[in-house]
């Protein structure tokens, strides 16, 4: 069994700038009471095909931490989707749909302040996992793994993005006071491998390392000998931290003053496996 030894620890290490771009700033409108957006479906021809196109939207409050500060806010949703009206719905190829995120504050005073973060994005679904983040969750087409990417609630940039079926991995290492870190996987068959693996043919894999609203770490993985990353997509998602009784943990606690260490282990298949301490 090949074992591919990569290394990350509980402090924070090399951090990579994200493919993924956000836009940020402040509109004019602030000290609203209300915030309004339209919702709609329209039918369009393109020669001879029918075409269903609609926008929902969504308005949800959360609440996340800035050093000593809890700051409530306002996330604006809308989710565009693009669908063909045929005799046979079930065979159709769903197109991504787009995604548009604006997040305000909610004030004192009983208004909504200017939007402090706005993006677009393709994606499918708006998943609000406060205080946690955003989760825009695209659905995979055929044999593809549905992608899921957290974008941070202060500013909307990317945290990680996973594949929908690979589990997150947590742990807290402990002093005063206590930081909380998670484990996510990227792996290919997956509904956005070109935005996150790149162009480079061997790259099969991404690991992120995220905690307190910021990426501490991205490993990319390689296929040696230039095998493409076809070769990967029978790959499993048997990952979590190696325990006592050989079972795998979704989450561990590291106690800085201990000298035992866990490790994480991913059992790719039966011929390769991958260890983080």
């Amino acid at each position: 069994m090949k074992r591919h030894s990569l290394q990350f620890t509980a402090l924070v290490v090399a951090v990579l700038a994200s493919a993924m771009q956000t836009t940020s700033g402040r509109a004019a409108d602030t000290g609203a009471k209300s915030v309004s957006g339209s919702a709609d479906a329209t039918l369009q021809r393109e020669g001879k095909a029918l075409f269903l196109v609609t926008r929902s939207r969504t308005f949800e409050i959360a609440q996340f931490g800035v050093k000593t500060e809890i700051r409530t806010v306002l996330v604006e949703g809308e989710v565009a989707h693009r669908v063909q009206v045929t005799d046979d719905l079930a065979a159709n190829r769903t197109e991504t749909g787009s995604v548009k995120l604006s997040v305000r504050p909610i004030l004192a005073d009983g208004s909504f302040g200017a939007p402090t973060a706005t993006r677009d994005i393709r994606g499918d679904t708006i998943k609000l996992e406060s205080p946690a983040g955003i989760n825009i969750v695209t659905h995979g087409c055929c044999m593809e793994d549905g992608a899921e990417e957290l974008l941070s609630l202060a500013s909307l940039e990317t945290l990680y993005v996973r594949s929908s079926s690979a589990p997150i991995t947590t742990y807290t290492i402990l002093g005063k006071p206590a930081r909380g870190r998670r484990i996510a996987v990227y792996r290919p068959l997956t509904a956005a491998d070109r935005a996150v693996l790149g162009n480079d043919p061997t790259a099969a894999a991404m690991i992120t390392l995220e905690g307190e609203d910021e990426v501490l770490q991205r490993i990319m993985v390689h296929l040696r000998g230039a095998k493409p990353r076809e070769t990967a997509l029978d790959w499993g998602s048997e990952l979590g931290w190696k325990a006592d009784n050989d079972k795998l943990e979704t989450h561990t606690v590291i106690d800085p003053t201990k000298p035992s260490r866990p490790w994480f282990r991913w059992k790719m298949d039966d011929r390769h496996l991958l260890i983080c301490r």
